[in-house]
């Protein structure tokens, strides 16, 4: 699924660098840094667990994150690293597309650069083991091209790990992926364009040229959404009728395990 007409290049280009909105996003991600007692995020743990995979077979992990706006989840990774004592075996790299957010680095130690992936695979001589994005595939003009770009930034053997909405997740599924929502989890252009379930991704990976490796639904079922919008007639109406906490708990399990959370984690490699 796809918006049709898309929006323009230089019409993203103007809302990811001009519009309020988006610069109150990163004002958001920018105030979640540093602040003390917060715990790892389940994103970082994951992520600690690739780079010591391929540190058993390498002496040095060049990660690269698009999308990576001021550079707070690679700051963050950053912290775990200081703390597992091997941040001196990776190093890491950002690029985003919002100018601004770039020029106010979280940390200036840790490398971003203003560029599109498309854009940096031409004039970047590195090559990387781990790339990252995270909700970011959805908001593109061309996500093939994107993700080529990728493959060509890839060690041989490398990992790209993202994670983006499942357009079949059950709670997408039961508000209708497309209606109205309180959160954009719709094809709502200029934000999100494109539209993936954990069938369509496998394809379209293959086409791109990755292996895949995993793909995962880890998110929760959002209960109270779900109950907000389904009135009586609804056909999931039967969801306002569990009410003790152990049948939800459940029920977030079960979706998980047959991958229907709206929440999609891959994994692919080169």
């Amino acid at each position: 699924m796809y918006v049709n007409p898309t929006p323009n290049l230089e019409a993203l280009d103007f809302y990811y660098n001009q519009c309020e909105c988006n610069k109150q996003l990163g004002i958001l991600l920018k105030k979640r840094v540093g602040k003390k007692g917060v715990i790892l995020s389940e994103r970082t743990t994951q992520v600690l667990k690739f780079i010591d995979e391929i540190l058993k077979n390498k002496s040095h992990v060049n990660i690269l994150e698009v999308g990576s706006n001021s550079g707070a989840f690679l700051f963050e990774l950053k912290q775990a690293l200081a703390m597992k004592n091997c941040a001196d075996k990776v190093s890491l790299t950002g690029i985003d597309i919002d100018e601004s957010a770039v020029n106010n680095p979280v940390d200036s130690g840790i490398s971003l650069f203003h560029s599109s992936a498309e854009e940096f695979v031409e004039k970047s001589q590195q090559q990387f083991d781990l790339i990252m994005h995270f909700e970011l595939i959805e908001h593109l003009y061309n996500p093939y091209d994107f993700s080529c770009a990728l493959y060509r930034l890839l060690n041989k053997g490398g990992l790209m790990y993202f994670h983006t909405p499942n357009a079949l997740g059950f709670d997408n599924m039961a508000l209708s992926y497309n209606d109205f929502r309180p959160l954009a989890h719709g094809i709502f252009p200029p934000m999100h364009l494109n539209a993936f379930t954990t069938q369509n991704i496998s394809h379209f990976l293959i086409r791109c040229g990755f292996n895949i490796e995993k793909i995962e639904t880890p998110g929760n079922f959002d209960v109270d959404i779900v109950r907000q919008f389904c009135g009586e007639e609804n056909e999931l109406s039967v969801i306002n009728k569990i009410n003790d906490e152990q049948s939800l708990a459940i029920l977030q399990y079960v979706l998980r395990e047959i991958g229907a959370s709206s929440h999609l984690a891959v994994l692919a490699s080169k």
